[in-house]
């Protein structure tokens, strides 16, 4: 009862964070899982861990929903907010 109760709360908890970084209507909660699944991380005896290569996707995902989660499992400090080009405006 216990693991379905945390299951359902991490669901909506993730629903929340797409709606609110308003890519919910372009990446489904299934979706966002299965690409999270995909993060690998080494961890050696003596602690260290080094993380594979995350695929672009996954980090797209990672830098809007849980920006400090892609900083800790890469162990660096992340670039200000990447802006699509599309939503550039020029001045004239």
């Amino acid at each position: 009862m216990f693991i379905a109760f945390t299951a359902v709360t991490l669901h909506k908890l993730l629903e929340n964070e797409l709606r609110r970084e308003e890519c919910f209507g372009t990446v489904t909660i299934n979706k966002a899982l299965d690409l999270i699944r995909k993060i690998r991380i080494s961890i050696f005896a003596d602690g260290t861990r080094i993380p594979y290569e995350i695929p672009l996707k996954v980090r797209n995902l990672l830098e809007n929903i849980a920006p400090d989660l892609l900083e800790s499992i890469t162990g660096k400090k992340l670039p200000a907010k990447r802006r699509d080009k599309k939503s550039v405006v020029r001045a004239s």
